[in-house]
């Protein structure tokens, strides 16, 4: 039986150590990006946009934070569950047949 004052757990809980891997990587990954557009920005403007043939170099550390953003993503968000009771077809099954002149 549940007590009253204890949350209910609705679906399987992620281990600590992997949302904090999750975390670091989040944040790390906005770092990334607030480094990569400063450094370009510092470039630019410090050599008076002759810096800006620099620019595609100093735009790596923005692409990784995207991707270390993406990569944390999926593993800070909570699991979702399916309650649907039966399987879900999708609308291209669903016209499959009017196409097959059935």
């Amino acid at each position: 039986m549940n007590n009253p004052g204890s949350p209910l757990i609705t679906g399987p809980q992620k281990p600590g150590m992997v949302q904090a891997i999750a975390i670091m990587t989040l944040i790390n990954g906005i770092l990334n990006i607030l480094y990569g557009l400063s450094v370009t920005a510092g470039i630019v403007l410090g050599t008076l946009f002759v810096g800006i043939i620099c620019a595609p170099v100093t735009i790596l550390p923005v692409v990784l934070g995207i991707f270390e953003i993406i990569y944390a993503q999926p593993s800070c968000l909570p699991t979702r569950l399916n309650l649907s009771s039966r399987p879900r077809r999708s609308p291209f099954l669903r016209l499959s047949p009017s196409w097959q002149g059935m």
